[in-house]
Parts: structure tokens; sequence; C-alpha cells
């Protein structure tokens, strides 16, 4: 990998800071493969996501590929992970799923491999966090109980860490 490889991934990075939609699905590739830039598949794979609500084929078709994963492998549960993050944050809806085969597919897949519980509770933790940590944007994200519930299960109780004791 070379200057063209970085400078390819630095252009698709501007590109989606002035909306060019079609660069959510290029920075997720290029992340996921290390493409101009490190392998970062936490990254990558919300990035690919959000290109399969966008409809984008090549999103849909890598997404589904790590779906068909058998047995299923450290990318799967990677996917599981951003699958249920994007879940908690508000990024992913009954309605999405309602609309996209391949979305409701990824969803299917954190009920038959379930993650493990200090996973689901990871996530769960940060998210609810983002609100303590960004009051002025509150409005923007799931309450903590909305972000439990998303991932289906319930919110321990409220401590300092939490920004709520």
């Amino acid at each position: 990998q070379g200057a063209h490889a970085r400078a390819a991934f630095q252009h698709a990075n501007n590109a989606l800071s002035f909306g060019y939609r079609e660069a959510v699905q290029e920075l997720g590739f290029c992340l996921e493969e290390g493409f101009g830039t490190e392998v970062n598949p936490d990254q990558a794979y919300p990035l690919l996501l959000m290109g399969v609500k966008l409809n984008f084929v090549r999103s849909v078709t890598r997404i589904r590929e790590i779906i068909s994963d058998d047995p299923p492998q450290l990318r799967t549960l990677r996917l599981i992970q951003s699958i249920l993050t994007m879940r908690a944050m508000g990024q992913l809806t009954d309605d999405d799923m309602s609309r996209n085969e391949t979305l409701a597919a990824a969803w299917r897949l954190t009920e038959e491999i379930p993650p493990p519980a200090a996973m689901v509770q990871e996530i769960a933790a940060g998210v609810a966090n983002v609100n303590a940590e960004d009051p002025d944007h509150a409005d923007r994200f799931p309450t903590r109980e909305e972000s439990y519930a998303a991932l289906g299960i319930d919110p321990p109780p409220p401590n300092q860490d939490d920004g709520e004791a």
C-alpha cells in the first residue's frame, strides 16, 4: 500500500464529510480491508450497515457474506457487535428491518448467535453514557432505558459511572 491507497481513503473520507452518500460504503470497505488505512472492523461494519440501509449493492453483498459464514468467524461477532450498537443508538430500528431484508437477516443473526452477555452490557452501558457525556445533544440519542430496551435487557441500577447518581 502506498500513497495512492492513502489518497483514495482520504478522498472517500472527504466525500463523506461533504455529504456524498456512497462514500459510506467506500470507507467501510477501506476500513475492513485496510486500504489506505489500518484495518478497523469496529468502524467498517457500521459503515457497511449504513450502506445496506441506503441499499448499496456492494454493502448488501458483503453483509450477506458475513451473515452466511459457516461456521461463524470473528468478523461475525464483530458484525453482531456493530448491529447491537447501532440498535442501541437508535440507528437500526424495527422500521429499517421491516423495509430491508438484509437488515432483518442481520438482526436475526444476533438471535441465532447470542453474543456474550458482557458484550451486550458493555454496549448498552456505553450508549447510555452518551447522554451523560453530551447533555446538550441528549435529544439526538435514546435514553438509558431505551438503549437497554432496544437490546432486550434490563438496565442495572444507576450509578456514578452512568452519570445519573
